[in-house]
């Protein structure tokens, strides 16, 4: 009973890890969980400006995924997210006032109908152009 108890205290940092670094939706593939909508947001919400430029300039694997989409619209967004930084003075503070917040929003909605990915990729772009200075 207690190494089952050890196994679930590292699955739960490891996702609180992931979460934190903005590497959650990666941490669920590799466990071959399911990725809810609410979480392709994390990425553009956590991570660094060099995982973010990383993400901006990801290839597509040549194998068809069904989250291929998500990954597109998330592609497109960090490089927005990072256009916006630019622009507000640091990455920092617009993951702080604009993309956290979105997250937050996005994890309370979780029992109503998930967005589309285009559906999700226009909200988070409407935000962050309420936003630009």
């Amino acid at each position: 009973m207690r190494r089952d108890r050890t196994v679930d205290a590292r699955t739960v940092i490891a996702a609180c890890e992931a979460m934190l670094e903005g590497r959650y939706v990666e941490q669920l593939e590799a466990w071959g969980s399911p990725v809810p909508s609410w979480a392709w947001i994390n990425l553009l919400a956590h991570a660094t400006a060099e995982a973010l430029e990383q993400a901006a300039n990801e290839r597509m694997p040549r194998r068809l995924r069904r989250t291929d989409v998500w990954f597109r619209a998330r592609r497109y967004l960090a490089g927005e997210v990072l256009d916006a930084a630019a622009q507000r003075g640091t990455l920092r503070s617009v993951q702080a006032e604009i993309l956290v917040p979105l997250e937050l929003e996005l994890l309370s909605r979780r029992r109503s109908r998930p967005p589309a990915p285009g559906e999700w990729a226009a909200w988070v772009m409407s935000a962050i152009e309420r936003h630009r200075p």
